[in-house]
């Protein structure tokens, strides 16, 4: 699948025509559920290690401050939490430099999703020079216990299988397994999964 054609009809299709290429990277790259439940996953699995059971099943709050005072003391899931929120600035101001931050102390203790989210930051530049090499070991670090969430129907987790099986980051890029994790993230409402999925079924 042509990552240029991708790019094309991501850009014609998901925001009529008004994406920026920074827009549409955003889309391939990170994962993120837009207008759906940060805070809300599945009830943790008891075979889990306690990292990854830790990162299913927890609810936080909403509020940046408490959000805030948790990932303060060090709750990995909430500096998760925290790093996504400041790369979307969503309650709080955009900061790509802190993003990396919280990113890379609950990658630290071995949250997958924010090694996925810090993989991004150094494939793409942002609050950190540009990386490739450094975003290839952490997608690949982050696989193992990515699939362990994904099979716990965490969405993030599933989407971003999705992408790296989509471009072959970290992995071996392998469409089918590409749109099996879209698909079990777009069932529990992920809209970007949704629109990956739709880009790759009209590419073939």
């Amino acid at each position: 699948m042509k990552f240029k054609t991708l790019i094309v009809l991501l850009i014609i299709g998901l925001v009529g025509g008004c994406a920026t290429l920074e827009d549409v990277a955003k889309h391939l790259v990170y994962p993120d559920s837009i207008g759906g439940n940060h805070n809300t996953f599945e009830k943790p699995d008891a075979k889990l290690p306690n990292h990854l059971s830790a990162q299913v099943g927890k609810r936080l709050p909403t509020d940046i401050t408490l959000l805030q005072g948790l990932a303060e003391k060090g709750d990995a899931e909430a500096q998760y939490q925290l790093a996504d929120r400041l790369h979307y600035g969503e309650g709080v101001a955009k900061d790509y430099a802190q993003c990396f931050k919280w990113a890379s102390r609950s990658a630290s203790q071995g949250n997958s999703k924010a090694q996925f989210r810090l993989a991004s930051l150094y494939f793409l530049g942002r609050g950190i020079p540009k990386d490739e090499e450094r975003a290839k070991a952490l997608f690949t670090e982050s696989k193992g216990g990515l699939t362990k969430l994904a099979k716990q129907n965490d969405p993030k987790a599933q989407f971003a299988l999705g992408v790296m099986y989509a471009r072959g980051l970290g992995v071996v890029e392998d469409d089918k397994e590409s749109v099996k994790w879209f698909h079990k993230a777009a069932k529990q409402g992920d809209i970007n999964a949704c629109s990956n999925l739709g880009v790759m079924y009209a590419t073939g």
